[in-house]
């Protein structure tokens, strides 16, 4: 989510109805195979005090507390209020402001605070960047983010976006009166795009950054973690790579030119010698790319485990990487992103970097999968099964293959 700014505040969650249903397999009339009955459902017409009681607590790491103002019921809808400590409730008394700026060729994007109203948002006069020719104005899905057409812009020249009129959707529409933002400016155009996670600039690769809205690529969350100079490295001559890494991070994000792009994900375990202890996902461009990758089940530790993506379709010009962990904390020790020539569309395919084990299919299966892998050239290959208390099962290869 980034960096918290109490400037957004308030921020409101509305719900319509709340249904509970009890599990009656093979009777029901609701959910997965009608398994499920219905026993309530609560419209929020009124608060049903014999139903719900509204909190005035807290707990250790909440970093806010319950409060039973910010609990509305409110024309037919339960609301949750977060807010500061004085304007509470279901109450908002601040304008939107602007939370960045960003353009490139003939368009720029505007980010408010908060849901923005479409009269306003789509007002041009209610905008204007000196040296520039605003034509349209267009409030984009989610009411936070405003598509300005503009002229040429010029990479080289300091543009300031000011705006003034842009209402709120909250019941009493406040107005923000004005305000100016710099303009940031251009996409990345250095290709390929080498970034080493936790070290420092290397053989092409640079250090990553941390995201900003005047940046044009960068992780969200995480910490850096630089392993001992003399470990050693398996499947690669690049043992310095795979010696940083940066954990829990959530999200890499790269301004790009529409188009498509091929993705290269570099792993390795340094810190776990146990199956189990580390399993993540990878979404790129919200597909799922990776699935429950266990480096040390599939590699062992130190390891370089590389995964291509090709064909990564980029629509919106930003290539968003999520990572997201099921168990212990993501990671990831380097990045590749290149400039792929292929016209396809939207089709991710992954394939072998130096190399790879696919995900078994089927999965879940009964009585037979099939399991997938790449060498990048001819070599002595163990596939070994773990169960998920980390025991092992069987070895059901063991011996040498071609490249392939």
């Amino acid at each position: 989510m980034g960096v918290w700014n109490p400037e957004v505040l308030p921020v409101f969650a509305y719900y319509d109805w709340v249904k509970y249903a009890s599990y009656t397999p093979g009777a029901g009339n609701t959910g997965t195979d009608d398994n499920f009955t219905i026993e309530w459902i609560d419209e929020f017409d009124e608060w049903d005090q014999a139903r719900w009681e509204k909190a005035t607590h807290t707990f250790a790491g909440n970093n806010c507390d319950f409060l039973p103002d910010n609990a509305v019921i409110h024309d037919g809808q339960l609301i949750l209020c977060l807010t500061d400590d004085i304007n509470t409730g279901y109450t908002d008394k601040n304008p939107p402001f602007i939370s960045w700026v960003h353009g490139y060729d003939t368009e720029i994007i505007v980010k408010f605070s908060e849901v923005v109203t479409k009269e306003s948002a789509e007002k041009t006069s209610n905008y204007a960047i000196p040296g520039l020719q605003i034509s349209s104005a267009e409030l984009l899905a989610g009411g936070r983010k405003v598509k300005l057409t503009t002229g040429k812009i010029d990479e080289e020249t300091n543009y300031k976006l000011i705006a003034l009129g842009i209402r709120d959707v909250s019941e009493k529409s406040n107005v923000q009166l004005g305000t100016s933002m710099d303009v940031a400016t251009g996409v990345e155009k250095t290709f390929p795009l080498k970034i080493n996670f936790g070290g420092n600039d290397f053989d092409g690769y640079q250090n990553a950054q941390n995201w900003s809205a005047q940046m044009t690529h960068g992780y969200m969350d995480g910490a850096d973690m630089v392993w001992d100079a003399e470990t050693k490295i398996e499947n690669t001559q690049d043992d310095l790579l795979y010696q940083s890494e940066r954990e829990g991070l959530v999200k890499y994000r790269t301004r790009l030119e529409n188009g498509n792009y091929d993705v290269l994900l570099r792993f390795c375990e340094n810190r776990h010698e146990s199956p189990g202890a580390r399993v993540f996902n990878v979404y790129i461009e919200d597909k799922k790319v990776v699935n429950d990758l266990d480096i040390y089940a599939q590699s062992g530790k130190s390891f370089a485990t590389d995964i291509l993506v090709k064909n990564v379709a980029v629509t919106d010009k930003m290539l968003n990487i999520h990572f997201s962990p099921q168990t212990g904390k993501a990671l990831i020790n380097a990045l590749e992103i290149r400039q792929n020539a292929s016209n396809i569309q939207g089709r991710h395919e992954v394939v072998e970097g130096e190399y790879w084990l696919a995900q078994n299919y089927p999965n879940p299966f009964n009585s037979q999968t099939s399991f997938e892998f790449n060498l990048p050239s001819a070599a002595d290959v163990r596939l070994v099964i773990y169960d998920s208390r980390g025991m092992r099962v069987d070895t059901f290869v063991s011996r040498k293959y071609p490249a392939g």
